[in-house]
């Protein structure tokens, strides 16, 4: 942060199905007050999923504080690699807006985390084309490359006031 000049104000975890609630404090302590999880997608999970696409603001444990926490309903990454391989799979994304309307989704966008190939994939250099291709045949749903803290901010300035707050270990 001091050498770049860049404010982190955000955190990303990968394949970690829980938290206690303690981080909730350490992170707002760091000035870090968005939190985006992608579990893995195996087992030993419990019920991680029931939390998918719910975003909420987690309150630190003297309530005090809190953070805006986010953890994706699919795996940790989505499978964008295969519809860049094979081009436009419009069948994957009506599949994931199907299941997001399903469960009653109330808000207008929805984090989609990507990676390449999996665990310690490197970023891709045909996404950009792939996004705008996308963007440029379909008006909905619209791809943004974005960063977490972006996407975390945008949605606490559209839905911040309807998102439930809720405490404890996750």
């Amino acid at each position: 942060e001091r050498r770049y000049g860049v404010p982190i104000v955000s955190a990303m975890q990968t394949d970690v199905p829980g938290y206690t609630w303690g981080l909730a404090t350490a992170l707002v302590h760091h000035g870090v007050h968005y939190l985006s999880l992608g579990p893995n997608y195996g087992h030993r999970i419990g019920h991680t999923r029931a939390w998918g696409d719910r975003p909420f603001y987690w309150v630190t444990p003297d309530g005090k504080d809190r953070v805006l926490f986010w953890m994706t309903s699919g795996h940790y990454s989505w499978p964008l690699r295969s519809s860049m391989e094979r081009g436009f799979d419009e069948g994957l994304v009506a599949q994931h807006l199907s299941s997001l309307e399903q469960k009653g989704y109330p808000y207008d966008l929805v984090m989609i985390r990507y990676g390449l190939g999996g665990d310690n994939g490197p970023p891709n250099p045909s996404l950009p084309d792939f996004v705008n291709a996308w963007n440029g045949k379909f008006a909905y749903p619209r791809f943004v490359i974005s960063s977490n803290s972006r996407v975390l901010k945008e949605s606490e300035k559209r839905h911040g006031e309807d998102l439930p707050v809720v405490s404890g270990d996750f």
